[in-house]
């Protein structure tokens, strides 16, 4: 099977936590972030209720479509899409092609409540979808005709009444299970409540190490942490490995046997872990 890019796209309606959570997100997994809004702000010179107002919505929907185009070339982002991107085929075609989608949502009187208090801490133009007498009426109607292209997501989080801490987790644990399903020659995935991971089995994977963790969207460095017999039978096959996928490797050893399973080893462990700037 042939592995998308390492991206993720944010869509959902406005309101959602598209921004703050695409930023959260690229964060934690050390990536980059890019709003399509702003990339269009910055194409047009002009911000978005301008381009709406002066130029019509489909002079707006053209530059959405130039903009993703170009975004698309991105590899391991966090991208936050308009909440009307999937409405054109396209569109979710180059997505689909090019990363993770996952639809952040929300009930209509959550996303109304949002905007509410959101527009009496800022100032400008009147919202659009507050410059109507029934603000939740119009939320209701906009929503369930862009549901059925929100459904086409890969994975989907309900915002409501979680942290935005609570809503990466569950973005990450989304990209990271259909991530790990893709993998070729995965002989299973473990999932837990909240990570997952592919499992190998065969004989010789060990030179292939480097490139399996490659392959799962793994970079940068490499923690083996082994006992010395171990070490010594299969420490030089493994580093070979992940030095020719171009991970940096550092190596812990204790001494063999029941003995070394104390609190104090484990100690040393975490410490090393630390000191490498290991995450999970």
């Amino acid at each position: 099977m042939t592995r998308k890019k390492d991206n993720i796209f944010l869509t959902g309606f406005s309101y959602t936590g598209k921004s703050v959570i695409g930023k959260e997100v690229a964060g934690h997994l050390d990536w980059n972030f890019v709003d399509t809004d702003d990339e269009i702000v910055k194409l047009a010179g002009k911000e978005i209720h301008q381009i709406f107002s002066r130029d019509g919505e489909e002079q707006f929907r053209e530059l959405e479509r130039q903009v993703l185009r170009e975004v698309c070339s991105n590899e391991r982002a966090v991208i936050s899409t308009g909440g009307g991107i999937m409405v054109d085929d396209e569109n979710c075609k180059l997505m689909a092609e090019n990363g993770t989608i996952i639809c952040l949502e929300a009930r209509p009187e959550t996303i109304c409540q949002r905007l509410t208090e959101d527009s009496k801490n800022t100032t400008g133009p009147v919202r659009p979808l507050l410059a109507t007498e029934d603000p939740l009426h119009r939320i209701e109607s906009l929503k369930a005709s862009r549901q059925p292209y929100y459904a086409l997501a890969d994975w989907t989080v309900h915002t409501d009444e979680l942290t935005i801490e609570e809503v990466c987790r569950e973005v990450i644990r989304g990209w990271e299970h259909l991530a790990n399903r893709e993998i070729e020659g995965a002989s299973s995935v473990v999932a837990t409540a909240t990570e997952s991971y592919p499992v190998f089995v065969g004989w010789g994977s060990l030179a292939e190490l480097g490139e399996r963790m490659r392959q799962i969207g793994l970079r940068g460095n490499a923690n083996l942490i082994s006992d010395e017999t171990v070490s010594f039978i299969y420490g030089q096959r493994m580093r070979r490995s992940l030095e020719k996928a171009e991970f940096k490797v550092y190596s812990f050893t204790l001494a063999p046997g029941e003995t070394t399973k104390t609190l104090e080893n484990a100690g040393k462990i975490y410490d090393f872990l630390v000191a490498h700037r290991a995450r999970s």
